[in-house]
């Protein structure tokens, strides 16, 4: 890939393995929005971003080289090489192949630990549409501005100094508690999200599974969706339809979903449950 800087902008040429839509709308993330023209605009690490694909060439603004390199490159997982993975799955079962026909360019994004864990605390029992609404509210409360009309998403400290009360008032319903009480146990244990990422995927998971709110399914979409664990296989309630619509024979040796999956597919089975998912969603096979 041929990286420069232009006027503010960003141009990366020769860019293999990314499709904005399937990366942005699968689930993964809830503060992308698709542009009349085709580009998606989001909030990441505090800063207003629009991302346009053209062919091979991807250009981002507004941002420069120094901030590219420090935090768009890894967001983005541009050092990632996705072919690889897909040649890893690919064979490995009939409707992943099916899906990878459909789906292309799907990237895993490399979220910030702090906002990914609450988003997905929200998520629980939620669709995306209020889970977005929520998360933009949330920012608009307690966020510092990113520009006239945008937030970012608050810092641990910044909702540790709200009250549940505030939270409840954004939309979070029963989840308030948990978000509030998350940001305390951040400040109050000085606790570092981003250490995680070094750590054993077992280990960080232990880590997340302190915290109220959390079980598995939203500790393993925090390590997944911001620490890019591809061997962790996030288990819902719309993963269940997949697996009873495709795989009812063959996962019955298996005590529980996850065990199946990995086993199937391996140190990659995050990021084929992911495909599936979203394949699944939009072919309406089990998941609405």
């Amino acid at each position: 890939m041929k990286v420069y800087e232009n006027n503010g902008r960003i141009t990366i040429e020769n860019v293999q393995g990314f499709n904005l839509k399937n990366t942005f709308e699968n689930g993964q993330c809830f503060r992308w929005r698709e542009c009349e023209d085709g580009s998606y605009s989001g909030i990441a690490f505090g800063k207003m971003l629009n991302i346009k694909k053209v062919l091979n060439k991807i250009e981002i603004y507004p941002t420069n080289l120094k901030e590219y390199n420090e935090i768009w490159k890894n967001y983005f997982d541009m050092e990632t090489d996705y072919q690889e993975i897909i040649d890893d799955l690919k064979g490995k079962d009939k409707y992943l192949d099916q899906a990878f026909e459909m789906i292309d360019g799907l990237r895993i994004l490399k979220q910030e630990p702090w906002e990914t864990t609450i988003s997905f605390i929200i998520s629980a029992n939620n669709n995306i549409p209020r889970i977005k609404k929520i998360i933009e509210t949330i920012s608009l409360q307690f966020g510092e501005k990113t520009d006239e009309e945008h937030y970012a998403f608050p810092t641990a400290v910044e909702i540790s100094e709200g009250s549940i009360q505030e939270l409840r008032e954004c939309g979070a319903g029963f989840r308030d508690k948990y978000i509030y009480n998350a940001a305390c146990k951040i400040c109050d244990e000085s606790i570092n999200l981003n250490d995680l990422i070094e750590m054993d995927t077992n280990e960080a998971k232990k880590i997340l599974l302190n915290f109220n709110g959390i079980g598995n399914k939203v500790a393993e979409c925090v390590l997944l969706f911001s620490m890019n664990k591809y061997d962790v296989f996030p288990e819902d309630t719309w993963v269940k339809k997949i697996v009873k619509n495709l795989y009812e024979e063959e996962s019955k040796e298996f005590s529980n979903v996850r065990d199946f999956f990995n086993y199937k597919f391996g140190q990659y089975s995050g990021y084929a449950q992911q495909v599936l998912f979203y394949w699944a969603r939009l072919t309406n096979l089990g998941v609405k």
